[in-house]
């Protein structure tokens, strides 16, 4: 098995990204890039943070964290202002290597660096490898059935969670990481 790196994410990545997001469910691969080129973009910015991990110098898998801001007339279900993890996808070939949890890892750090309090996350009611993957750092259910802007109108009802990363004892994230 060769090693895995975890490094931030570069320009040039868009593309292996655009990728990883086409392999998991169909979209227009070009839209797909531009999104990606998008988000790398903003990674630049102390707003979000993009971290990606590589075999062999192969893109395998990247993750996200991003503050989101609640609109003013957002539906009271809407997800609170705050720190998210967002956007976790790993090649399917490279699941339970515990890829995700480095990089879940990762952002936790990078969250605390930035001298967050509180991180959320949320997930479709179904997803029991994601929530039992969160679980293991401290992230607690908060609301359930919750909507976040910019999510797929076909989305599943998803469930918000909650990490309180000033909590005395938290260092499970960064333990989790290799």
């Amino acid at each position: 098995m060769t090693e895995v790196r975890y490094r931030k994410v570069k320009p040039g990545d868009a593309d292996a990204i655009a990728d990883l997001w086409c392999a998991r469910r169909p979209q227009d691969p070009e839209r797909a890039k531009v999104r990606a080129a998008e988000f790398i973009a903003r990674a630049r910015g102390k707003q979000e943070f993009v971290t990606v991990a590589e075999e062999d110098g192969v893109l395998v898998a990247y993750a996200r964290a991003a503050y989101f801001t609640r609109p003013a007339d957002a539906p009271d279900r809407t997800a609170p202002s705050g720190w998210y993890l967002l956007g976790i996808s790993v090649r399917a070939d490279r699941k339970r290597r515990g890829i995700g949890r480095s990089l879940t890892a990762r952002r936790l750090g990078w969250l605390r660096e930035q001298g967050a309090e509180v991180a959320f996350y949320f997930a479709d009611f179904d997803n029991e490898a994601s929530i039992g993957m969160h679980e293991e750092f401290g992230f607690a259910p908060a609301i359930r059935d919750v909507l976040f802007p910019g999510m797929r109108a076909d989305s599943k009802p998803m469930i918000l969670h909650r990490l309180d990363l000033k909590a005395p004892g938290f260092a499970r994230a960064d333990r989790a990481a290799p």
